[in-house]
């Protein structure tokens, strides 16, 4: 039970990383 509840969390903090950087990347002008 613990491992699945740690995946899940794993998975939620790499998605977050990747919107807070698609963001960023937005916000700068750099991703056109």
């Amino acid at each position: 039970m613990l491992g699945v509840i740690f995946g899940n969390f794993h998975c939620f903090i790499l998605l977050s990383f990747f919107i807070v950087v698609f963001s960023i990347i937005g916000s700068t002008g750099l991703f056109r």
